[in-house]
């Protein structure tokens, strides 16, 4: 015969008369509601089925979850890397920009002490010049 339930957590054992029936109890409590399901096997443990199943559709949500906050996190990372891709190619024009002005600078200032050498040499002539024209 078979036994009954003492506890709502107990297991209970389930003969092969019990597989045409449906499980009658519903376990209600403010954060958890199985649903009720017809008991398919004899010897079937009925809390051990709604807790596992119970756990699977949670751990299932708790993956779901973390892949959507995994899926947004890159989302974000990528448009950082178009952001930081994007700074990066305006500072290797500023780079390039400047090292163009630098080398233009360069040209300049090599022209700039041929001028001053010109202008000493020429200066030197007036005044030998001048010199020579009191003599």
């Amino acid at each position: 015969m078979p036994q009954r339930v003492v506890e709502v957590f107990q297991p209970v054992d389930v003969y092969e008369s019990d597989t045409d029936r449906a499980l009658t109890a519903v376990l209600q409590r403010e954060e958890l509601f199985f649903i009720r399901q017809p008991v398919l096997q004899p010897g079937q443990r009925i809390m051990v089925a709604f807790l596992c199943k119970f756990f699977r559709q949670q751990a299932l949500l708790q993956l779901t979850t973390q892949e959507n906050l995994l899926r947004a996190d890159a989302q974000e990372k990528k448009t950082q890397i178009a952001s930081l891709t994007a700074s990066m190619e305006e500072v290797e024009a500023r780079k390039k920009t400047l090292q163009e002005d630098l080398e233009a600078n360069e040209t300049r200032r090599v022209q700039t002490e041929q001028q001053k050498t010109q202008c000493a040499k020429a200066l030197e002539q007036a005044n030998d010049g001048v010199q020579s024209a009191t003599n």
